[in-house]
């Protein structure tokens, strides 16, 4: 017989969360009481079950509810993390929520609605956000430990390509079919 077939049962247990992952559905519960506030204040400006309220009081209410559920089931459930101090839980949760591409799109969406507030107009932000981004998620390509001049003219020009595509696409179909007026 293999040595296998003694070992104790805990051992061939398997962990059921990364370490973090539990902390995912406390940061939906945070998520969802914020904008669970924000449309109860917007409900009491527009009462009733048409109103502009509506909708994000119903969605940010399921969103705080399914977390509830998710927090309750899952309270037991052990981690990678049990039993560490509350700061190497914290940090390893956000790094697990945000990895460094979640964190860089947030960044630049952070970033591209801050140009739309300030006035930079729709069709200037618009490609600069849309070819970054395609940059930034092509970087292998042209970025293995050292930066490759010519690959990255290369991923360049493509993504140009693709972001033109894209907003000749929005320009025609909002614009023109929809007649939608664009920021």
């Amino acid at each position: 017989m293999s040595d296998k077939t003694n070992e104790p049962a805990e051992s061939k247990q398997q962990v059921p969360f990364s370490a973090g992952e539990k902390g995912f559905a406390v940061f939906w519960l945070l998520f969802g009481l914020f904008f669970l506030w924000q449309s109860l204040k917007l409900y009491e400006k527009n009462p009733g079950l048409s109103s502009c309220a509506a909708v994000p009081l119903f969605c940010s209410g399921v969103i705080v509810l399914c977390a509830l559920i998710i927090m309750l089931n899952d309270r037991k459930a052990k981690t990678p993390n049990s039993g560490q101090p509350i700061g190497v839980m914290v940090k390893q949760t956000l790094q697990n929520i945000f990895p460094i591409d979640i964190t860089v799109m947030i960044i630049m969406i952070l970033l591209y609605c801050i140009a739309l507030y300030v006035g930079l107009g729709f069709y200037v932000a618009t490609p600069i956000f849309l070819w970054v981004g395609m940059c930034w998620f092509m970087r292998s390509r042209f970025y293995a430990g050292s930066f490759d001049k010519a690959a990255f003219l290369k991923v360049a020009v493509k993504n140009l390509i693709w972001t033109v595509i894209c907003i000749l696409f929005i320009l025609v179909m909002f614009t023109y079919l929809f007649s939608v007026v664009l920021p």
